[in-house]
């Protein structure tokens, strides 16, 4: 129709097409806001089951209510074996009562953090650093928790290397100090024993009586056994370069194996295992000869009340970036691995961080210097090596050399 000002006004009135055109626009709208809601949610547990780190929900009670497929593939739990049990079933015993304290904190100020360790379907323990914040209903009455709840194992796992590395530098650096002190005083010590030697031979060459003969060849004997001490400590504090020679080490430790046997009680047996590449070296054999010595005595000593196996091998080694990593100490090349290991009580947890140390020892007074792996480590760490260990408690004690290892074409004359 058109009204006095000339303007054309359009009126859409009721027809067959559309019988109900008020209520058919009114559904559209909400066709519409359901379909961008769906899409909205949709969206939202699409970001929440795919966000990088674990998020749940519990109500007041402290049953999980929700959380997202990152929690549920770190635990290795379906979503129904989950939703509907207590947080608690998944924390460790220690960690439960520390989510008891911390809930109520959330509870109450409405933000909480903590540590805790998760417990995953099959036992694996998960180190999580947790961050929780509470949701109130309109009359202050707490609803749930949204929490995250981020995996530390990588982190855990850096801090303790680091703290390794740090004990192993703090190691070698108080041995580096103790071997200086001790090789300064033996090497004073030897002189003096050298010239008390010197007038026991002169002695003994002058008398003809029977008894002071005898006293003299006991002086001797302590003396010669002071002397091989303080060889060691001499040894261990680097006053004894070593005097480099190319060796076969499969040949090398079989010609060794019959010295060991002389040393060694009837219930313990020694096995040998040679590597079948034919690892060759420049080394000190007198040094090495006297690391291995040190070695297999530990090993002998370990078995001594109920018997066993000493299992004495070569190998060849190549150590890739990893081991590089766990080890700073060890570097990338080819070496020759001597291994000595026993089938014993193993070492003490509390004792692995001291064993080389000079000195250190834990035998009855009398029956050990204390010198054997400090002296072994020296030996290595002198021919550009480095000395693993491996042990567990009823199982035995592994020790592992790594000695530089050089071409066979090098090695042979032409």
């Amino acid at each position: 129709m058109e009204n006095t000002d000339n303007l054309t006004i359009s009126v859409l009135r009721p027809c067959g097409l559309l019988p109900a055109c008020p209520g058919y626009v009114l559904n559209m709208v909400k066709s519409n806001s359901e379909k961008k809601l769906r899409q909205s949610e949709e969206k939202y547990r699409e970001l929440y089951n795919g966000a990088p780190v674990m998020l749940h929900s519990v109500n007041a009670d402290g049953v999980i209510i929700e959380c997202n497929d990152t929690e549920l593939n770190a635990l290795g739990y379906r979503k129904d074996e989950l939703i509907g049990q207590h947080l608690t079933t998944i924390l460790s015993p220690e960690s439960r009562e520390v989510f008891e304290e911390r809930f109520n904190v959330l509870k109450k100020i409405g933000y909480a953090e903590a540590e805790y360790v998760f417990i995953a379907k099959d036992g694996r323990k998960i180190p999580v650093s947790v961050r929780g914040n509470a949701l109130y209903d309109k009359h202050g009455n707490f609803l749930k928790s949204s929490t995250l709840s981020t995996d530390l194992t990588a982190i855990k796992k850096a801090a303790e290397e680091k703290t390794a590395l740090e004990n192993r530098l703090i190691q070698s650096q108080k041995m580096e100090a103790i071997g200086t002190l001790a090789g300064g005083v033996a090497h004073d010590f030897n002189n003096i024993l050298t010239g008390i030697l010197s007038y026991v031979q002169l002695a003994e060459m002058k008398t003809s009586e029977p008894y002071v003969k005898k006293a003299l060849k006991q002086i001797f004997n302590l003396s010669q056994k002071a002397s091989d001490l303080i060889k060691q400590i001499l040894l261990m504090g680097r006053k004894f370069p070593p005097v480099f020679t190319v060796i076969n080490l499969n040949s090398f430790i079989e010609d060794s194996l019959t010295t060991f046997q002389r040393i060694i009680e009837d219930n313990i047996e020694i096995k040998l295992s040679i590597s079948k590449e034919f690892p060759y070296v420049k080394a000190d054999p007198a040094q090495i000869n006297q690391a291995l010595m040190n070695l297999t005595v530990n090993a002998r000593d370990a078995l001594l009340e109920k018997g066993g196996t000493i299992k004495i091998k070569t190998d060849v080694f190549e150590p890739d970036e990893e081991y590089c990593q766990q080890f700073p100490y060890a570097k990338r090349g080819r070496y020759a691995v001597i291994s000595v290991a026993d089938s014993g009580h193993g070492i003490p947890e509390e004792i692995k961080d001291r064993i080389f140390e000079p000195f250190f020892t834990t035998k009855a007074v009398g029956k050990g210097t204390g010198l054997g792996l400090s002296v072994t480590y020296s030996v290595v760490k002198n021919h550009g090596g480095w000395i693993n260990f491996y042990s567990e408690s009823e199982k035995g004690t592994e020790f592992l050399m790594y000695l530089p290892a050089i071409e066979t074409r090098t090695a042979l004359p032409e």
